[in-house]
């Protein structure tokens, strides 16, 4: 029986330990463009863990569809791409920025422009669920920021 408990207290401490491996950074989603009901979250996603994990979805408590999206550069043109999965590597950050990977938000409540309720689950193929709080930009403060200015 004490065999058994250790057994189990073993794998709920090993569950707990996996969860600490994912750590998000810097999470915001771009306030709507008028006369639009879909915007973009970004962040820096970074697993710190000596296996490798892969994001497999997305769920939002403010758009009624959130889908994992890139940016891919093809015949000079630059397309968004939606991506069934990304893999995140052992000890590795993946950025989730302008330009590049982000979550696409669909059918986005205009109360959350107001609310300090904006947040995202990520969902991993191991089944482990982060809940992500996400900060909220102006455009404007998006066109002015430093990073913004492309060359």
């Amino acid at each position: 029986m004490m065999g058994r408990v250790c057994l189990l207290l073993a794998l709920l401490l090993s569950s707990a330990a996996v969860t600490a491996d994912i750590q998000v950074a810097n999470a915001w989603v771009r306030e709507l463009i008028p006369g639009q009901n879909n915007t973009v979250a970004y962040f820096q996603l970074h697993n710190s863990g000596i296996e490798s994990r892969q994001l497999s979805a997305v769920e939002s408590n403010f758009a009624q569809r959130a889908e994992i999206h890139t940016q891919i550069m093809t015949d000079g043109m630059m397309r968004m791409r939606k991506l069934d999965k990304l893999d995140i590597g052992s000890l590795e950050t993946v950025a989730f920025d302008v330009g590049g990977h982000h979550i696409m938000l669909f059918g986005v409540d205009e109360r959350s422009q107001t609310s300090q309720d904006r947040s995202l689950v990520l969902i991993f193929s191991n089944g482990e669920r982060l809940s992500v709080v996400l900060d909220l930009r102006s455009i404007n403060d998006i066109i002015t920021a430093p990073h913004a200015h492309h060359h």
